[in-house]
């Protein structure tokens, strides 16, 4: 922990190393950060992205730009409730391919990208949610999607 003296400073200093960290374990990025991870960084917020389930429900989670797909399949497991993550898998989805998200990639690469290529899910949307507290706006409900269902094995 850094020192906290400097009560500005202090929180993006432990963020910067609980990053560090997460990059030394799971490798560096392949892109660099999009505008919404520096603005999140800068807020010391989370980043709100929508993840969709097969049912056409979504559920908004917020990730952290050093979050991997294991990462983020773990955060939806916990906010759905379900005990074991074995045999699920959080794709990307958009009108032309659906991708599988490896375990080691990292969300922010893939939001970066999106931003690349100016899809309209880097667009910040409103939505309606039943819990009195929490977030009232995402990322990721234009042209791009995470889809979080089970990856079969053929």
């Amino acid at each position: 922990m850094v020192n906290q003296r400097d009560s500005v400073i202090g929180p993006y200093a432990d963020w910067a190393l609980a990053a560090l960290k997460a990059l030394r374990h799971n490798g560096i990025r392949r892109v660099p950060p999009s505008r919404v991870e520096i603005e999140a960084i800068r807020a010391q917020q989370p980043i709100i992205c929508r993840f969709y389930f097969l049912d056409g429900k979504a559920k908004a989670i917020g990730v952290e730009p050093s979050w991997t797909g294991a990462d983020v399949i773990k955060a939806v497991a916990d906010k759905v409730g379900l005990k074991s993550t074995n045999g699920w898998a959080i794709f990307e989805s958009t009108p032309t391919s659906e991708h599988f998200i490896r375990n080691h990639e990292y969300i922010g690469d893939i939001l970066s990208e999106w931003e690349v290529e100016k899809r309209t899910s880097m667009e910040t949307t409103a939505y309606k949610t039943l819990a009195r507290k929490g977030a009232t706006a995402a990322i990721g409900a234009g042209d791009a999607k995470f889809v979080f269902r089970r990856r079969l094995f053929l």
